[in-house]
């Protein structure tokens, strides 16, 4: 496997016409702003597009069976994607973190089948796959997990798209209490039905429970300001948005705003190619502020994000080590102090020692964290396929017809605490048929032995484990499959 074609602080330029395969990641753009990713066929890599404080322009791209993520967008990223077919990827088919904004003018008509998560937005991320008319008509549907799935303060704006069935199944949906997913005016029909999924790539679903409520009031927090502000920065009056995001943080007295007009200041900044953040944190901002407060660690993870930017590493790496030093007691700030820490030092300063001490100290307390993946995907080269506490067989199972027809199904679905789980043989079989958790870990085995053919019915009791999303994995010769279920007391 080799590395992938790397371009880093290249300005503008066009990636067409590829067969992208068997790489570590496939194309890594890093403070890329203006490239144009079109008519390439990305496929059977770990990772298809990884995007680091990027914003290109990505179309017409078949981006396929990949190991861990389709597009990933990290640090700032804002990438504009339209008339894409994003189909087979284990782990997302996008997925957004580290405030990356994906969307951007219209993004419309892509087709994203069968991933393991359609969108997945994590720490302060956002996605505009349908907002006010603009966009949409995006196919987001037979995902293994959620369709949609935002935490740790992201927002999802999904409007106008197809989610596999009409109306959408709600349990389909997952935002945790500080994010929201706004999938209203959803079609009745597939707007890209002939932009269909591999033929050799067969995954199941079935339903999840119902998504959380949130404890934030959505319609009260997109105000009208934050709304015209937001308005002004979609159609690319960067200057405008500018203006109205620094009124509003300044005369702002809620926290979860303030957060959100500062972070749209910093990408403000970044469209414009302005290097003037920091300055206006240092002048403005940082000196109102104690270092106690929650705010100034968050101005400061944003100015690591310029430091970044600008090739400033020494600056990164303190303002990193402070908010990992002070600020540990917000779980994800310092988790993801602990994972930059350690993309810095693998990726800019070539000290893969120092990245290895920091992403160890991230698993040694985290051990079946996210991050712990991205970092052994991103900065050390592993495969997905090696690590130890992930069941691969979730998403990147290929399927036969038989092994399908095998495994019927669990009745009942949702369950509490009960469920029975049927399959049937056609023949004298060599099976198992195991439980998961949503991280991986083996919950039971339910079966596993030589079995005459015929019709079988196995009781999962869930009694003594929390409610949530369990996967129940069926494996007959040479064939798997993965359901899931879901455990509601």
């Amino acid at each position: 496997m080799w590395t992938g074609i790397n371009f880093q602080y290249y300005g503008n330029g066009t990636i067409k016409y590829c067969d992208i395969s068997n790489a570590q990641t496939a194309l890594i753009l890093s403070g890329s702003p203006s490239m144009n990713i079109s008519n390439n066929y990305i496929h059977d890599n770990t990772n298809g597009i990884f995007l680091n404080m990027s914003s290109p322009t990505i179309t017409n791209n078949q981006i396929r069976n990949n190991g861990g993520y389709g597009i990933w967008a990290q640090n700032e990223s804002s990438p504009s994607i339209s008339s894409n077919i994003i189909t087979g990827n284990s782990y997302s088919g996008i997925y957004s973190d580290l405030y990356s904004a994906i969307g951007g003018n219209c993004p419309a008509s892509n087709a994203l089948r069968n991933n393991g998560t359609g969108l997945s937005l994590y720490y302060n991320s956002e996605t505009y796959f349908g907002y006010s008319g603009c966009g949409g008509s995006n196919s987001i549907c037979n995902s293994t997990g959620y369709e949609v799935s935002a935490t740790s303060n992201s927002y999802a704006y999904v409007q106008n798209n197809w989610w596999g069935s009409y109306p959408p199944n709600a349990s389909e949906f997952y935002a945790d209490g500080t994010s929201y997913i706004d999938r209203s005016s959803p079609l009745s029909s597939d707007p890209n039905p002939t932009m269909q999924k591999s033929s050799s790539l067969s995954l199941n679903t079935v339903g999840l429970g119902a998504a959380q409520s949130s404890a934030i009031d959505w319609d009260s927090f997109f105000d009208a300001e934050i709304m015209k502000a937001l308005q002004s920065f979609f159609a690319g009056n960067y200057q405008d948005a500018l203006d109205q995001f620094e009124k509003k943080f300044t005369k702002e007295k809620d926290f979860s705003k303030k957060k959100y007009a500062l972070a749209k200041i910093s990408q403000c900044y970044s469209r414009m190619n302005n290097k003037g953040f920091i300055d206006y944190l240092n002048n403005n901002i940082l000196p109102k502020l104690s270092k106690d407060d929650e705010l100034y660690a968050v101005a400061l993870e944003l100015e690591y994000l310029s430091y970044l930017r600008e090739g400033k590493f020494e600056n990164a790496v303190n303002n990193l080590n402070i908010l990992r030093d002070n600020h540990s007691t917000s779980e994800e700030m310092y988790k993801h102090s602990l994972f930059n820490l350690s993309f810095v030092f693998g990726k800019y300063l070539n000290n893969i020692t120092k990245a290895k001490e920091y992403l160890g100290e991230l698993e040694a307390k985290y051990p079946n964290d996210r991050l712990v993946l991205n970092g052994k995907m991103l900065i050390l080269g592993e495969n997905p396929s090696n690590f130890s506490y992930r069941n691969q067989q979730f998403a990147d199972t290929f399927l036969t017809n038989s092994v399908q027809d095998e495994l019927l199904g669990n009745y009942p679905n949702p369950f509490n605490p009960t469920t029975k789980i049927s399959f049937s043989l056609p023949q004298k079989s060599q099976i198992k048929l195991k439980v998961f958790d949503v991280l991986g870990r083996e919950i039971q085995i339910l079966a596993d032995g030589v079995y005459e053919a015929g019709k079988y019915e196995v009781e999962f009791n869930a009694t003594n484990l929390p409610s949530g999303v369990y996967f129940y994995n069926f494996t007959s010769g040479s064939n798997s499959i993965t359901k899931k279920m879901l455990l509601m007391k």
